[in-house]
C-alpha cells in the first residue's frame, strides 16, 4: 500500500508525494515514517492519563514543602544509589494518608533528575485506569521516550513480533519491559532509574493485583541495580501478604516498607499552618477587610483540625480547598467545620457533607438537579473537559458552560478536569455510612443510562461512548424506560471492544424477560467485579 512519507533536510519538511517503504539513507537527513510505524501502534495502546504528567493529573497533589521531608529522603538516597541491591520499595496506608502525594513528588523529582523510566497511576473510577489492559504498553512507551537507547530495541521487538500485543500479560511485561531493561544493562546504561506504580489496590479485579504485583516482584530478580520499583498500595491483606513474602525472600524485610499511619499529625500541622496562613495573606492583601488577628486560626482551631484529620492527609486538603474556594471571609467556612456536631458520621464524612451543603446552596435552583447528575456522570468516568462524551449521556440543559460553572463550585472535590479528587469521595457517594441527600444510587445511574440508550438510537456514537454506555447498563435498576429502550436499539449496537464490567444489578436484568441478544451484552461474572471505590 502507498503511504506518504516525510524527509525532515536541516529543519526543512519537503513533501516526497506518494512512495513504496524503502529505507532512504541522506546526509544531515531523517527518515520519518517506517519507524515510527511500530510506535505508533503501541501509543494507541497507551493509557496517557495514567502517566504522572498527564493532563488528567495537573492539579495531582504533592507533598507539601517541609513535610514528608525524612520519608522522600530516603527514598531519594535509595533511588540515586545504583549500588543498593534494594529494588522495591512498598508505600503503604489507608486512605487519605496521602501515598498518592509522595508518588507524585517522587515522580517529579525523578523526572528533574531525568531518572523516571516510567510511572503508572491507577485510579479506580476511571476505565483507562482502574485495569491492567493499557499498563504494559504505557509503561514500555515511557521507556522509549524517557531511556536512551530504548526506543530502537522496542521498535525491533515490534517489528519481529507482530502478536506481542496477543500474549499474556505476563508474556507482554517481559518482552517490552524487562527484556528491554536488561539490552540497556548489557549496553552499559548504569544511570539509577525508577518506575513508580501508584494504587495498585484502584485496580478493579483482585486477580489483575495479584498477577500485576507478582508480575512486578519476579521481575525486579531479573534487573540490575540500576532500575528499581516504588509501589504503593493500602495493605490489603492479599497485598501485604506478597509483600512481606518478597521481602522475607530478599532479606530485607523491614526498610523496604514505608507504613504511613494515623499517627503521623506532626506533617498534617505543617500543611495546615502554611496553607492557612497563605490564605490569611490573600485575603488580608485582596480582602474588603482583614481578617481580625494576625495569627489566623490560632493554634487552637489548627489543633482541632489535626485532631479531626487523625492521620488523613485528605481531610486537611478538603478543608484547605473549601476555605479557599469560599468567596469571601475564610473564617466562616473554617468555623462551620469545627461546629462540634454529634452525627454518627465519620469526621472526613462529615466533612463532605458540610462541603457538598455550602456547594448546593451556591447553585441556583434551576442547576441544583443537574449537579447530581453531573456528579453521576463523573463518577461514571464521562466527564472531562477535553473529552466529547458528556453530551451523550446528559439533558441538553447541561451545556458546556453548565458544567465548567459546576465544575468550579465542586472544586474541593473535583478537579476541573472532571476527576473525583479523592477514591473517598466516591466512597462518600456511594457508600455512605449514614444516608444523606448526596449519595448516588442505582436509580440516578439509571437516569444517566436512559440518556445514553436514546443517544444511541439516534447519533452516532464511538466505541468509548458505547462501551460506557454498557457501564451505566450494568450499574442500573431496569426501569420500564430502560427496557423499552434497549428493545428499540440495533441488535449489533454493542459489537464493539468494550471493558470487563460488571454488576449486582446484572441478576435484576435477568428477571426482565428481554431478548437473548439484549442479555448477552450483559452476561458477566458478578463475582468478579464491581463497581469498587
Amino acid at each position: 500500500m502507498l503511504k506518504w512519507r516525510t524527509i525532515r533536510i536541516n529543519k526543512l519538511n519537503v513533501n516526497t508525494g506518494p512512495c513504496s517503504q524503502f529505507n532512504f539513507a541522506l546526509n544531515g537527513a531523517t527518515w520519518v515514517g517506517t519507524d515510527s510505524e511500530p510506535l505508533q501502534e503501541l501509543y494507541q495502546r497507551v493509557c496517557i492519563a495514567a502517566c504522572f504528567d498527564s493532563q488528567e493529573r495537573q492539579n495531582a497533589p504533592r507533598c507539601h514543602k517541609k513535610t514528608r521531608v525524612t520519608i522522600c529522603g530516603s527514598l531519594t538516597g535509595w533511588r540515586r544509589d545504583p549500588s543498593s541491591q534494594d529494588l522495591v520499595r512498598w508505600i503503604t496506608g489507608w486512605a487519605g494518608v496521602g501515598k498518592s502525594a509522595i508518588a507524585q513528588t517522587i515522580a517529579y523529582e525523578c523526572s528533574m533528575d531525568a531518572q523516571l523510566a516510567a510511572s503508572f497511576f491507577f485510579y479506580c473510577a476511571s476505565q483507562d485506569r482502574n485495569s491492567l489492559k493499557a499498563f504494559v504498553a504505557t509503561i514500555a512507551f515511557q521507556l522509549s521516550v524517557r531511556v536512551p537507547g530504548a526506543r530502537e530495541f522496542i521498535i525491533s521487538l515490534l517489528l519481529r513480533d507482530k502478536t506481542i500485543f496477543e500474549k499474556s500479560f505476563q508474556g507482554q511485561w517481559q518482552a517490552l519491559v524487562v527484556d528491554v531493561l536488561l539490552y540497556l544493562h548489557r549496553q552499559g546504561v548504569s544511570q539509577p532509574m525508577l518506575i513508580i506504580v501508584d494504587g495498585i489496590d484502584e485496580c478493579i479485579s483482585e486477580e489483575e493485583q495479584r498477577t500485576l504485583l507478582s508480575t512486578l516482584l519476579s521481575s525486579s530478580r531479573e534487573l540490575c541495580p540500576s532500575f528499581k520499583f516504588l509501589v504503593s498500595s493500602r495493605p490489603e491483606n492479599h497485598l501485604r501478604t506478597m509483600f512481606e513474602e518478597f521481602f522475607e525472600e530478599v532479606e530485607v524485610k523491614n526498610r523496604n516498607t514505608i507504613e504511613l499511619t494515623e499517627e503521623d499529625g506532626g506533617d498534617i500541622e505543617l500543611f495546615l499552618q502554611s496553607s492557612l496562613q497563605a490564605i490569611h495573606d490573600d485575603y488580608d492583601q485582596y480582602g474588603e477587610r482583614a481578617l481580625q488577628t494576625q495569627s489566623w486560626p490560632g493554634e487552637d482551631k489548627i489543633n482541632q483540625l489535626v485532631k479531626r484529620a487523625s492521620g488523613q492527609f485528605i481531610y486537611a486538603s478538603v478543608v484547605v480547598d473549601f476555605v479557599r474556594n469560599y468567596n469571601g471571609n475564610p473564617n466562616v467556612p473554617l468555623e462551620e467545620v469545627l461546629k462540634p456536631h454529634s452525627n454518627s458520621l465519620k469526621e472526613l464524612d462529615h466533612l463532605y457533607t458540610i462541603v457538598m451543603g455550602k456547594i448546593l446552596k451556591s447553585t441556583p435552583k434551576k442547576h441544583r438537579r443537574l449537579l447530581h447528575h453531573l456528579m453521576v456522570c463523573i463518577l461514571l468516568d464521562v466527564v472531562y473537559t477535553y473529552r466529547p462524551d458528556l453530551p451523550f449521556f446528559c439533558p441538553k440543559e447541561l451545556n458546556t458552560e453548565v458544567v465548567k460553572t459546576l465544575l468550579r463550585n465542586l472544586y474541593p472535590v473535583v478537579d476541573l478536569s472532571g476527576i473525583f479528587r479523592h477514591r473517598t469521595f466516591c466512597q462518600f457517594l456511594i457508600r455512605p455510612s449514614v444516608p444523606h441527600p448526596f449519595s448516588i444510587t442505582s436509580r440516578h445511574i439509571s437516569v444517566v443510562t436512559s440518556y445514553a440508550l436514546q443517544s444511541l438510537s439516534t447519533k452516532r456514537c464511538s466505541g468509548r461512548v458505547k462501551a460506557l454506555s454498557l457501564m451505566c447498563l450494568l450499574h442500573s435498576t431496569p426501569t420500564p424506560e430502560l427496557i423499552f429502550r434497549l428493545t428499540k436499539l440495533p441488535r449489533d449496537t454493542f459489537d464493539t471492544d468494550v471493558p470487563f464490567v460488571a454488576s449486582t444489578q446484572q441478576h435484576l436484568w435477568r428477571n426482565t424477560g428481554i431478548s437473548k441478544c439484549l442479555l448477552s451484552w450483559i452476561t458477566v461474572d458478578v463475582s468478579a467485579h464491581d463497581l469498587r471505590v
